[in-house]
């Protein structure tokens, strides 16, 4: 005897309503009553044990994605100011005034980076 799984479809959006139209976020079901949400339900039988397995692989697959981008931004030579703030462990306005303090940013065309090379330095420069 299988399990069920039952999945919502929802045809339409709120994007479909004018921008003039306005859309009380706080109560759902004047949302759902001005959308007008078809719902379609399907049922599939799962064998068993097939749910503990979907969600180990479910909970597998979001550790190597979380993992990947956590590599991805130790290899990162340059950041934004907002991850160069993370990545110094400090809140944006704390980097500002890091930036006020002699940290070196390079901005081109009003974009703005700063190398992990020059957090590293300031940080040591300014540690006691």
């Amino acid at each position: 005897m299988g399990y069920p799984l039952v999945v919502f479809v929802s045809s339409k959006t709120r994007d479909n309503y004018s921008k003039n139209q306005q859309l009380p976020l706080k109560d759902e079901n004047s949302i759902e009553k001005k959308m007008e949400i078809e719902k379609m339900r399907i049922e599939l039988d799962m064998p068993q044990g097939l749910e503990i397995q979907l969600k180990e692989l479910m909970l597998t697959s979001m550790k190597e994605a979380i993992e990947q981008h956590k590599n991805s931004q130790l290899t990162k030579n340059w950041m934004s100011l907002k991850e160069g703030a993370l990545y110094a462990g400090v809140s944006y306005t704390t980097f500002m005034k890091f930036r006020t303090m002699g940290l070196k940013v390079c901005e081109i065309d009003g974009v703005k980076r700063v190398s992990k090379k020059e957090i590293n330095s300031f940080l040591e420069t300014n540690s006691y």
